[in-house]
C-alpha cells in the first residue's frame, strides 16, 4: 500500500507540473499586432522561420534574448513550436528539459549551465525566451507584451480528469493486489499445532541437502534466505558454463505472533568472474525484481563438472532449476509446522 500511495503522490505531482507555468498565466496574444511590438526593449532584428509570417528577435537590456514568431493559424504555430523545440533539445549545452503538450497548453522549459529558457505557444504565436537565471527569465517575459496560455477551464478540467482516472485505476489495482495476495496464502491443515520460531528455523535449515541445487541460510537480507547454490563450488560451474545470468532468492520473514511466514521473491542479474576453473564472484546488478514470482523454470545441461548430484568429467548432467522444486519443500515445511505461508510484495 505504501507503493500505491507513492504512485498517487507522483500522479498528483505530474498534474501540478503540467499546469501552466506562472510566466504564462496571461491572455493569449491577438493576431493583429507585430512581433516587434510584443518584445521587450532592446536591440531588435528580423528572424526568418519556416511558415512564419512575422518574426523578430530582441537582445534585451541587461542580458537575455527573446523571439516572437507569428503563424497563419494556431495549428501552424503548434507545428512551428515542434520544429523550434527540436532545435533547442538538440543543443549540447542543454542538460534539463521539461515538455508539456496538452491541448492548447504547449511549452518547453529547459536549462543548462547558465542558460534558462522557455518556449511556448500562444494562439497563432510562438515565443522563446532565454536568460542567465530563472529569475531573469521570468523578468524578461514580464516586461514583454507576449501572450500566454489563457486557461478557459479546459486544461484544468482535462488534467484533473486524468488524475481522477488515475486514482480510480490505482484503487482498483490495490484491491486486486490485496485479493491476489490473500488468495496466495497457504494455511496449515486444521488441527496442526504451531511450533516455535526456533523450531521452524531449525526445520527449514534441515532442508539443506548436498544433492539439491539450492540452500537455506540465515542472512542480513531476511530471517532466512532460500537461493540456488551460486557460490557453491560443487554447483557454480554448471551455471557459469551454461551462461546463467539471473539470481533468484526467496526471502522469508517469520512473524511468530501471527504464525505467518512472509515470502518475498527476488530476482536480479548476476555477473560472473573467475572463469571456469575458480570460484566465481557475483553481485546484484541494476536490473532487479521484487514481489511474487509465480513461475520460474530453467533447465541446464552441462558436461565435465563433478557435483553431488552426479556428473563428472565428460559426463552429461541435467539439472532442472524449477522454482517449484525450491518452493514446495519450503511451503510444506512451513505449513506442517502450523504456520501460514504468505507471499508479500516488499521486505517486512
Amino acid at each position: 500500500m505504501g507503493r500505491m500511495r507513492g504512485l498517487l503522490l507522483s500522479l498528483l505531482f505530474v498534474v501540478g507540473a503540467c499546469s501552466p507555468p506562472a510566466e504564462l498565466v496571461r491572455p493569449v496574444t491577438p493576431p493583429n499586432v507585430t512581433a516587434r511590438a510584443l518584445l521587450p526593449p532592446g536591440r531588435v532584428e528580423a528572424v526568418k522561420f519556416p511558415a512564419a509570417t512575422d518574426g523578430e528577435q530582441v537582445s534585451a537590456e541587461g542580458g537575455g534574448r527573446m523571439i516572437a514568431l507569428r503563424f497563419a493559424s494556431a495549428e501552424d504555430a503548434v507545428r512551428g513550436f515542434r520544429m523550434l523545440t527540436t532545435r533547442v533539445e538538440s543543443r549540447p549545452d542543454i542538460s534539463s528539459r521539461s515538455r508539456v503538450t496538452i491541448g492548447s497548453l504547449q511549452y518547453l522549459r529547459y536549462s543548462g549551465g547558465a542558460t534558462f529558457g522557455l518556449v511556448w505557444v500562444s494562439g497563432p504565436w510562438v515565443f522563446s525566451a532565454e536568460a542567465a537565471s530563472a529569475e531573469r527569465l521570468a523578468a524578461l517575459i514580464a516586461v514583454s507584451s507576449a501572450g500566454g496560455v489563457e486557461d478557459t477551464g479546459e486544461i484544468t478540467w482535462l488534467l484533473w480528469s486524468i488524475a481522477a482516472i488515475g486514482v480510480l485505476v490505482l484503487g482498483v489495482v490495490a484491491l486486486l493486489l490485496r485479493w491476489f495476495l490473500r488468495s496466495q496464502v497457504i494455511a496449515p491443515a486444521a488441527g496442526v499445532t504451531a511450533v516455535s520460531r526456533e523450531e521452524l528455523i531449525a526445520r527449514l535449515l534441515a532442508l539443506n541437502d548436498p544433492s539439491r541445487p539450492w540452500l537455506v541460510r540465515a542472512g542480513p537480507e531476511a530471517d532466512l534466505v532460500v537461493e540456488w547454490k551460486y557460490a557453491d563450488a560443487a554447483w557454480w560451474g554448471i551455471m557459469a558454463k551454461q551462461g546463467v545470468r539471473e539470481i533468484y532468492r526467496l526471502r522469508l520473514y517469520l512473524n511468530e505472533a501471527a504464525h505467518r511466514v512472509g515470502a518475498l521473491d527476488e530476482t536480479s542479474e548476476v555477473g560472473w568472474s573467475g572463469g571456469l576453473m575458480g570460484t566465481p564472484s557475483f553481485h546484484f546488478g541494476k536490473s532487479s525484481f521484487r514481489g511474487v514470482q509465480l513461475f520460474k523454470y530453467k533447465r541446464e545441461v552441462a558436461y565435465g563438472f563433478d557435483t553431488p548430484a552426479g556428473g563428472g568429467f565428460g559426463k552429461r548432467l541435467d539439472v532442472n532449476f524449477d522454482l517449484n522444486s525450491l518452493k514446495k519443500p519450503v511451503i510444506a515445511t512451513v505449513t506442517m509446522a502450523g504456520w501460514s505461508y504468505a507471499p508479500v510484495m516488499r521486505p517486512q
